[in-house]
């Protein structure tokens, strides 16, 4: 099957500004029902079933990161997008430790706002676990003493665009 280019792309300005405002995590739950918007909107999701809310983790400017690199394979004729979100959590106490422990064990989807105000879901279809993870109350007065965690996931497609005006109805 082709698969037929339609469009082209230009070079905008250089007006943009890089980098997560925030993450907001949920539970994963496979039974969760996607709509997607139709023609140009059809990478959006316009709504979902949620049966849980998503819980915002502030980052500080340059503190968390949300890649997808693609995994190919012309020999086979498949690809994944493999999903990594990095996110940090300041502080040495009980209630982030608790945090931070939850989301070491939890399998999760997550919504992020980017410094450009879009809203993307990572780990739509099989969700997100942790891969790495690092604490510690640093050594330098510079040093972080808190909690950093990876979580990854393998997707077929990249991250879909949430609505804005959906994005902050489950945002909690």
């Amino acid at each position: 099957m082709a698969c037929p280019i339609t469009t082209g792309y230009t070079v905008g300005c250089k007006d943009k500004q890089s980098g997560i405002e925030y993450i907001a995590i949920s539970s994963y739950d496979g039974t969760t029902v996607f709509t997607l918007g139709s023609g140009a909107s059809a990478s959006e999701i316009q709504s979902f079933t949620a049966t849980s809310s998503y819980y915002k983790y502030e980052q500080f400017v340059e503190q968390g990161t949300a890649t997808q690199e693609l995994e190919t394979s012309n020999d086979t004729g498949t690809s994944a997008f493999n999903q990594t979100v990095t996110l940090v959590m300041e502080g040495m106490d009980i209630a982030t430790r608790d945090k931070a422990l939850t989301l070491l064990q939890a399998r999760v989807r997550i919504i992020i706002k980017d410094n450009q105000g879009n809203y993307l879901m990572f780990g739509k279809k099989f969700g997100l676990r942790s891969s790495a993870g690092s604490a510690g109350p640093g050594k330098m007065f510079g040093d972080l003493g808190g909690f950093t965690i990876t979580l990854l996931g393998k997707e077929p497609e990249p991250a879909h665009f949430v609505k804005t005006s959906f994005a902050t109805t489950v945002i909690m």
